[in-house]
Formats: C-alpha cells, structure tokens, sequence
C-alpha cells in the first residue's frame, strides 16, 4: 500500500577489490499488488533513488505489450455495447408485437379499472423473464465455452503475434454479476418507451377493433 509507508531512501557502496559481478547489480525488480499503483510506485522510487538510478516501470519497457492489451479492452467494450444494443432492438421488437396482440386483454382490463401503470409493469415483467431466461443461459453456454478453454487450451495462438500461446481465460464472479445485473436494467429501462405504447389504447378501441 503506497498510501502507507512511503519509500525508504536507501545508499550504495563500491567495495574494492571484488570482481565486479558480485559487487554491481543490473537492476532491481519490485512487485506491486494492485496495478492501478504502478505509476505512483514509480515516482516514489525514483524520489528515494540517487540521482545517477532511475526506476522504469514495466509498461514504459514493453509499450507493445500493454498497446495490445489496451486494444483487447477497447474491443470488450465495444463488443459488449453492440451486444446490448442488439439486445434492446430484439426486446424493443418483441414487446411491440406482445402488446399489439394483446390489445383486447389491456382493453379488457382498463375496461375493469386497472390504471396504465399495472399495465405497464405487466409488459414489464414479462420482458424481464424473456431478457433473465436468455441471460441464464447465455451464461451458462459461455462460462461453460470459457472453463473449456480454461482446462483444455484448444485455441491456440501464435506467440510471436500474441504474445501467449493459447487463449488467457480469467473469470470473475462479481463481474459476471454486475455485467448481467446492468444488461438486465438497461434493456428494462430502454424497454419503458415501447411499454408506455399501453397507455394510447383504450377499452373502446381495443374492443372495436379485435
């Protein structure tokens, strides 16, 4: 925790008369814990260093590297944001074509006194088990696809490009949560404009034309 101690400044010495492999040293390699420390770290080295050492973290000495990681993150984001609008388009979709064939029934309970909020979250609650019901097994195909190649390593890569040679798999429970809690919320939200549909149909409508 670099917020805690901070570096503690430290001297060097010639001894005379050792060859000079056991009397100099290349460098030094300090591990951090969290990544997000990485810069922060090395300024307080560089601070507690002499003035003839530097400290060089590890993303200034391998910049493809982490060039290409970057990339991979930028292409989750954007693969993710494409599936969620997709996802919205499809329910969007659907919910239009639930409701228009099931105007007589939302006459019929107007008819009855129900207000267009109940209505609505009838829909509602409707798109949500059809939108839970593709999420449960969405994940259940892809973290089984993701422990396969977790176990297996059957894709495999070409390490001069890629730099590993076969496909990292790193699974995280609480991002899997939070990834499905937030499609889930987003496609009921973006689904309240087509749901508010309900509330321009009226029992003499609904039942004149059925």
């Amino acid at each position: 925790d670099l917020s805690r101690e901070p570096c503690r400044s430290f001297t060097t010495s010639i001894v005379e008369g050792v060859p000079s492999e056991q009397s100099y040293t290349g460098g030094y390699e300090v591990s951090l814990n969290d990544y997000d420390l990485l810069a922060d770290g090395e300024r307080l080295i560089t601070e507690a260093l002499p003035f003839y050492l530097t400290a060089t973290g590890v993303t200034s000495r391998n910049p493809d590297i982490f060039a290409w990681l970057e990339m991979l993150d930028l292409n989750v984001y954007i693969i993710i944001l494409l599936m969620i609008v997709i996802s919205i388009i499809n329910m969007t979709s659907a919910l239009l074509i639930i409701i228009l064939e099931r105007q007589r029934m939302i006459g019929s309970l107007k008819a009855f006194g129900m207000a267009n909020g109940p209505v609505i979250g009838i829909f509602l609650y409707h798109a949500a088990f059809i939108i839970g019901r593709g999420l449960f097994w969405g994940n259940v195909a892809g973290l089984a696809l993701l422990a396969l190649l977790h176990y297996t390593g059957f894709v495999q890569l070409d390490p001069v490009n890629y730099y590993v040679s076969k496909v990292p798999v790193w699974i995280d429970g609480w991002t899997v949560v939070a990834l499905n809690l937030g499609t889930l919320i987003i496609c009921l939200v973006a689904l309240l404009l087509p749901a508010l549909y309900t509330t321009r149909i009226t029992p003499i409508r609904s039942i004149r034309f059925s």
